[in-house]
């Protein structure tokens, strides 16, 4: 299978393939594949061995990771493969329906994984009354930058804590894909202190 090809026998520059230039054409398509090529080996082998002596978690190095311009590279590819999967499958589509939420009022939602807000922007619209706490990477202003302006005040962008984030009746989990089974389970089991009776772990 050929990428590329030289636009001269000899020439240094080369000209997009099939395959290769639907990653050019597609932002997230090409996020996908470097985030199987380069981001999972890279956590694979954080989970091996010592953590970089700056880094005290998974979400550290992928915030991270490298320096100058291209620092945060594996975050900024985490929001846009997100936001292409979700488009793929329709996962914003899902989120608005998955429960009663015109029943909920003005409860407050806690998105445990919340990457750049993609769900909590779709389930604000749906249900304007809704406040939602979108738990995201700790350089989380470019993300809140990008809210439509009749939104910033249902959504709050907040950094990932161990702390959890007290709600009046529901938590919202969209995605536990990311991590392995004893996170998730640490994940769930900090939720108690902050549920009250009758909320939800969606």
């Amino acid at each position: 299978m050929r990428y590329f090809a030289r636009r001269e026998p000899m020439s240094a520059s080369v000209r997009y393939m099939l395959c290769s230039a639907a990653f050019a054409k597609d932002a997230g398509l090409k996020a996908l594949v470097q985030m199987v090529l380069d981001e999972v080996p890279a956590q694979n082998a954080a989970a091996r061995g010592p953590a970089p002596a700056d880094c005290s978690s998974s979400w550290d190095i992928i915030e991270n990771d490298d320096e100058g311009e291209q620092k945060g590279w594996r975050q900024r590819n985490a929001i846009e493969f997100t936001a292409y999967i979700k488009v793929l499958f329709k996962i914003e589509s899902i989120v608005p329906v998955a429960i009663d939420w015109k029943a909920a009022g003005d409860a407050t939602v806690v998105d445990l994984d919340g990457s750049a807000g993609h769900d909590d922007i779709a389930l604000s619209k749906a249900y304007p009354d809704l406040k939602i706490a979108c738990r995201t990477f700790h350089k989380w202003a470019p993300y809140s930058r990008k809210l439509p302006a009749n939104l910033r005040s249902c959504v709050l962008f907040l950094a990932r804590s161990p702390q959890p984030v007290p709600a009046d009746n529901l938590h919202l989990q969209v995605d536990s894909t990311r991590l392995a089974r004893r996170p998730v389970g640490r994940h769930l089991k900090a939720l108690v202190s902050a549920l009250k009776p009758g909320a939800r772990v969606v």
